[in-house]
């Protein structure tokens, strides 16, 4: 049983790697809680992990709580607000793009034509990999010139990164600092729905990491265009359903509205409906208002069209796992992603230990170093993950990435 001594003390500080607090609350037992320096140094490493990539330009602390357990120690609660701007200044440094460069041996994305990759490939300038999918292709009947076309589209697509170059962002994270009754922390941890994991979670990957996700996010969408193009036989029954659903879906707009109509909520009961578009039916009573929330910016920002199966407060409107369904399946608007190359707009779907749909939310921005997401009940706006950990605080769950078939940068 934690006994709660004190909440909603909000701190700013201009940050560095040295953090200010302008004290604590006056009925707080000054006996039990952590000095300052306790609390500037258990953040220090994840700030840390930032500036190898993102010029740290601030940090907001606010909604800090102290709570006293009954074997003496005490939990520190506060949401961080970092304030940073990637370092790299062309699309070309991300450490991803990197990656997907190198692994046909060109240097930049402006460099990137179907003559220099075609060159790249017929020199044997590409890494193993590349020279495997080469010779896939040429099973495939397509010849270099080919190949070289579909490598180019993929890393056009690369160019979405650019909105993220120049511009600071701000980057939320829940954190939980426990210290034992002589003051030393024995746990530092970050948070977004469930229990405190390890702050390390949150770290970004490294540089290496990231260059390896992008080689193989490459070789995934050119090994997918390989085998699309080289079908001799499609199923073209599409249906009534799906053919009324495949207006372009603006993955902007829809991450817009997802912003537009949420906040960061907390303490119980996790949700602030006056946050909410008014012009909808809130379905936390019934529920949960996650699938209602993310069913509305797919319409409302996304401009699909809604269908005899999909519609306001429908089952596939309101429901994760018929939401699922719809949508990949009825529709096939749908296609699987993951953490790397799921952009803003990008549905994450929550699944248990058996693999059954529980949650979903909205991807509401990826630099490739970090991404965040925006959610109801419990309500998020803009909180960052870096793997599916940090998503669920369960080790044993796991999230599916979708992005739309039919997705356009507006």
């Amino acid at each position: 049983m934690k006994r709660r001594i004190f909440a909603l003390l909000l701190v700013s500080a201009v940050v560095c790697l040295n953090i200010g607090f302008t004290g604590f609350a006056a009925d707080a037992d000054p006996t039990i809680l952590p000095s300052e320096d306790i609390l500037r140094d258990a953040i220090r490493p994840l700030i840390a992990a930032q500036q190898d990539f993102y010029y740290v330009q601030e940090a907001a602390i606010s909604n800090i709580a102290y709570a006293e357990n009954d074997d003496g120690t005490v939990d520190t609660t506060f949401d961080l607000c970092l304030t940073m701007e990637l370092k790299a200044n062309s699309v070309s440094d991300l450490p991803y793009v990197q990656g997907m460069l190198e692994a046909i041996g060109v240097s930049s994305v402006e460099d990137c034509s179907v003559e220099a990759v075609e060159a790249q490939l017929t020199q044997n300038q590409s890494n193993a990999s590349f020279a495997a999918s080469l010779d896939e292709a040429s099973n495939a009947q397509l010849d270099a010139s080919e190949l070289s076309q579909i490598i180019t589209e993929v890393i056009a697509e690369a160019e979405t990164y650019s909105q993220y170059i120049g511009t600071a962002s701000d980057f939320y994270y829940s954190i939980m600092v426990t210290t034992d009754s002589e003051g030393i922390v024995t746990f530092v941890g970050g948070g977004t729905y469930s229990d405190y994991i390890p702050i390390e979670e949150f770290f970004p990957a490294t540089e290496d990491e990231m260059k390896e996700e992008g080689s193989e996010d490459l070789m995934a969408a050119v090994t997918a265009a390989i085998q699309e193009s080289t079908e001799t036989t499609l199923d073209n029954e599409i249906s009534a359903t799906a053919a009324t659903a495949s207006s372009s879906y603006k993955r902007v707009s829809a991450r817009d509205y997802a912003n537009t109509w949420t906040s960061t909520v907390t303490v119980s009961p996790y949700y602030d409906e006056s946050k909410y578009n008014p012009a909808y039916d809130s379905k936390n009573d019934a529920g949960g208002d996650c699938a209602n929330y993310v069913s509305q910016a797919i319409y409302e920002g996304g401009g699909i069209a809604t269908t005899t199966t999909w519609y306001p407060y429908s089952s596939a409107w309101v429901s994760t796992s018929n939401m699922k369904a719809y949508f990949l399946n009825t529709a096939q608007l749908w296609t699987e992603s993951n953490i790397t190359n799921c952009n803003a707009g990008g549905v994450l779907i929550y699944c248990n230990a058996s693999g059954n749909p529980y949650h979903v939310t909205m991807c509401v921005h990826n630099d490739t170093v970090t991404r965040k997401f925006s959610g109801h009940n419990k309500d998020r706006k803009e909180v960052t993950y870096t793997s599916d950990t940090s998503l669920t605080g369960n080790s044993s769950h796991s999230i599916e990435y979708y992005v739309f078939t039919n997705s356009v940068d507006s």
